[in-house]
């Protein structure tokens, strides 16, 4: 059942878990408690609100040797693109960065609004992605990028 109101405790618990799951790849309920101390209550109700911000993925299979079934693990969300270098954006990066200005979108709908085809789009969500200008989120399994603000201009 989610509060109605914001609870800055709520909130701390939140940052303590990201910063646990950033340095465990892979985490549980029962070892968030044991580490952090905080309630399980809380602690549940910190790992729904950071799976629905997209911030965390909950996983049940296909878990690290050592893990075992039925118990719920969770790690840091990723977009999934490939690692891009940090080098200056092309005209048809900028492209995409201009479309995700106007609306987050999937992959599959930048490449029907632009005409580009997927790889081509998964390159440049990768170069954004490098240059700290892309978000994204899960909505179930899909994700949806969106442009982040630039401190200086695109380049």
């Amino acid at each position: 059942m989610s509060q109605l109101f914001t609870d800055p405790l709520q909130g701390s618990i939140e940052a303590d878990v990201l910063s646990l799951v950033q340095v465990r790849e892979v985490t549980s309920l029962q070892s968030l408690g044991h580490l952090t101390g905080h309630p399980r209550r809380r602690l549940r109700a910190a790992l729904e609100a950071l799976c629905q911000k997209g911030l965390l993925r909950e996983y049940y299979l296909d878990l690290p040797q050592g893990f075992s079934l039925g118990t719920r693990y969770y790690r840091r969300a990723c977009s999934g693109l490939p690692r891009a270098a940090r080098s200056p954006l092309s005209a048809a990066t900028l492209r995409v960065y201009a479309h995700l200005q106007l609306r987050p979108d999937t992959i599959q709908h930048c490449c029907s609004a632009l005409q580009l085809e997927a790889g081509e789009v998964i390159e440049h969500l990768a170069r954004l992605e490098a240059h700290d200008l892309l978000s994204f989120r899960y909505v179930g399994n899909m994700v949806i990028f969106r442009a982040e603000p630039s401190r200086t201009s695109p380049s």
